[in-house]
């Protein structure tokens, strides 16, 4: 499926599901799935709304604290 992206610097900044007006937005091309500025910036996206820390707990519970330990 291809996407509408602004590319700078040789990276994705912004997405769109539709072409835009080069007037107010330029540097916006068509790219696929698989192009690799597209999914560099579609993995960081992912890495920044991912609660789960490596531990596999939310950062706001220690690694001494599990989900049985707190009070119902």
């Amino acid at each position: 499926m291809s996407k509408f992206v602004q590319i700078f610097d040789e990276k994705v900044v912004t997405v769109f599901s539709c072409p835009q007006d080069p007037t107010y937005w330029s540097d916006v091309v068509e790219v696929d799935d698989e192009d690799p500025r597209y999914i560099a910036f579609s993995t960081m996206l992912q890495a920044i709304g991912d609660p789960v820390s490596n531990s596999g707990q939310p950062d706001s519970v220690s690694s001494s604290q599990s989900n049985t330990d707190r009070p119902s």
